[in-house]
């Protein structure tokens, strides 16, 4: 059977994030149309996506601040796959509070000056990409607001579509409360928490990512 995929990259990136995967999975005989969605961080475009045409027959494949994308859209899927995304940013954190003021700081440095704050981002997600300089700074700054208010957990609870969340402990930009995240899995949502993976994972992996995504669909 053949699937229609969309990736959906984070906060900080374009979508050219998801580009090394999705090449790989374009040469799989179970893709059918792959489409990117751009949350335009670095481009003034307004649209993203074209959502009339889903069947819900899709699948997401959503990293970080995709997933708060994703939820507050409220669209339907066959399959989500979310990469270190949390439907509560701050809540599912270790220390909420030293997250909430890091929020805070982010925001007031990033008005002044917005390289210093992506570059030092970059580095937490090990990653080594340039970013483009056309800055779309209101909807960056609009994201970060949306990762500190936003709680849309009922919304990932009351789902009916199949997902699978990766986290891993050795993130720096999600410090994952394991006890907390792990009481919102079901029998429809897995959530699988690893070693030793960057938060600017599936870039930085793409073929491991690649392969935890092969799996995530054979199991649906």
């Amino acid at each position: 059977m053949k699937y229609d995929f969309y990736f959906v990259h984070g906060w900080g990136f374009s979508k050219s994030f998801w580009s090394p995967v999705k090449k790989q999975i374009e040469k799989e005989k179970f893709s059918g149309y792959i489409g990117n969605v751009d949350l335009n961080f670095f481009s003034k475009c307004k649209k993203s996506i074209n959502e009339k045409k889903f069947n819900n027959n899709e699948i997401f494949i959503v990293h970080s601040y995709g997933l708060n994308w994703f939820l507050k859209k409220n669209l339907k899927c066959k399959v989500l796959i979310n990469f270190f995304g949390l439907p509560d940013f701050i809540g599912f954190q270790k220390k909420p509070n030293f997250i909430r003021s890091g929020l805070d700081k982010m925001l007031s440095e990033f008005i002044i000056n917005p390289e210093k704050v992506i570059e030092k981002f970059y580095d937490k997600c090990e990653v080594r990409c340039s970013y483009m300089k056309n800055f779309n700074r209101k909807n960056l700054v609009h994201a970060l607001i949306n990762l500190k208010s936003n709680n849309q957990t009922l919304k990932l609870i009351n789902a009916k579509y199949n997902i699978f969340s990766i986290y891993s402990n050795d993130d720096k930009v999600v410090n994952i409360d394991t006890e907390k995240i792990k009481k919102i899995e079901k029998e429809n949502h897995k959530i699988s928490i690893l070693p030793n993976l960057s938060h600017g994972f599936p870039l930085t992996k793409p073929d491991l990512c690649f392969e935890m995504i092969k799996n995530c669909i054979k199991k649906i």
